[in-house]
């Protein structure tokens, strides 16, 4: 049950991260996984706002991914970029399959407030 609270909490964490765009309204942005890309003059000059980043559904439970993650979202934060995270497989050895919470687990997850990078 504390495993399954706080991947909903990672979960609910990481897509706090993501701005609604109004409706209709496009947003035009870069995916990549390389933190070193806002660094890059080539990406300052096409003067891009919105940036994507694919992480696993667990990423809060390995060490390695939180870390790159949280090194992207540093320089995210520092290029003035908005951060839009989506979310895919279990990454490493084992691939994971997400489970499906209950009512009362999600419920709780929600109960409490966090915030990273």
């Amino acid at each position: 049950m504390t495993r399954l609270r706080g991947l909903l909490v990672a979960g609910l964490l990481l897509a706090s991260f993501v701005v609604a765009a109004p409706a209709g309204a496009l947003v035009v942005g870069i995916g990549d996984q390389k933190p070193d890309m806002f660094a890059d003059p080539r990406f300052a000059a096409m003067q891009i706002r919105y940036a994507r980043i694919a992480v696993s559904w667990d990423v809060l439970q390995n060490a390695w991914e939180r870390d790159a993650l949280d090194q992207w979202l540093g320089a995210a934060r520092a290029a003035g970029v908005t951060p839009l995270v989506g979310f895919t497989h279990a990454r490493g050895d084992r691939r994971r399959v997400l489970p499906t919470p209950s009512a009362t687990s999600t419920s709780s997850a929600c109960s409490g407030r966090a915030t990273r990078g």
